[in-house]
Formats: C-alpha cells, sequence, structure tokens
C-alpha cells in the first residue's frame, strides 16, 4: 500500500480513473468539475510526505468511522458535516446519524459532487461562510 508514487502519479494524468470511486463518472462531470479534480489529484503528489497519514486513514480512521466507534457526543465545538447525495462515502443517511449524535452538529447535503464535492466550490464556499459568521456572532 502506498510503496510507490506511480498509482497515484497515474490518477494526477488520468482523474477519470478516481472520478467513477468518488462517485461521480468521469462523463457526468462538467469542465469545470473535471478541471478540479485533475488539480485534486496533483496536490497528492508526492505521496512519501504524506504516507503515514493515508496509511492511518484507512487502517485506523475510516473502519473505526464506518463501525460507528468514534465519540461524536464528545465534540462539543460547532461542526458541519459536508456530503452529497451522491457520495459513497459517506452516504446522506450515514452523515445525518453522526449529525444527530453531535452536540453542535449542522449537516449540509449537497444534490452531486460525489464523495469529494467536485463542482460544488461556489456553494461550499457559501455555506462555509455562514457557517462560521453564525459562530462568530454567537
Amino acid at each position: 500500500m502506498l510503496r510507490s508514487e506511480r498509482p497515484t502519479w497515474l490518477t494526477s494524468v488520468r482523474p477519470s480513473l478516481v472520478a467513477r470511486a468518488s462517485g461521480v463518472g468521469w462523463t457526468n462531470l462538467h469542465a469545470d468539475g473535471q478541471t478540479e479534480l485533475a488539480e485534486i489529484m496533483t496536490t497528492l503528489l508526492p505521496v512519501h510526505p504524506r504516507r503515514a497519514g493515508m496509511i492511518f486513514d484507512n487502517v485506523v480512521t475510516a473502519p473505526e468511522m464506518l463501525a460507528d466507534q468514534l465519540p461524536w457526543e464528545k465534540i462539543s465545538v460547532p461542526t458541519l458535516v459536508v456530503t452529497a447525495e451522491d457520495s459513497p462515502l459517506p452516504r446522506p443517511a450515514a452523515a445525518r446519524a453522526v449529525v444527530d449524535r453531535l452536540p453542535r452538529g449542522n449537516l449540509l447535503v449537497l444534490p452531486r459532487g460525489g464523495h469529494l464535492l467536485l463542482g460544488n466550490i461556489g456553494p461550499l464556499r457559501a455555506a462555509l461562510t455562514a457557517f462560521l459568521t453564525d459562530i462568530a456572532s454567537r
């Protein structure tokens, strides 16, 4: 796992390989979404400095989250959970279940964008600005 830069490099030159895994097929992305995904994939290189964190995410964080073993109730700060209707991870129902356990949780479900929330820069900025402004005004 992550022993070579080649697989990640390949996704940076062929981002269509990642599109389906993110929940949105490459041909279903508008040109701006395709450009956005290509830019995201290039930020993963080089992999070596991120290797330990990526492995930790895959081996520890993701399984605990999927098995619902994280103590969401102990997170006392305002939290915004964002997903899309077509996201394979987290699916909207799973995101709602997490938000229901967060004492100060809020949920934003975008109509599309997959796991990477592709094509939603404007709506995400607006939602984050509103969320942070609300927190700052309290």
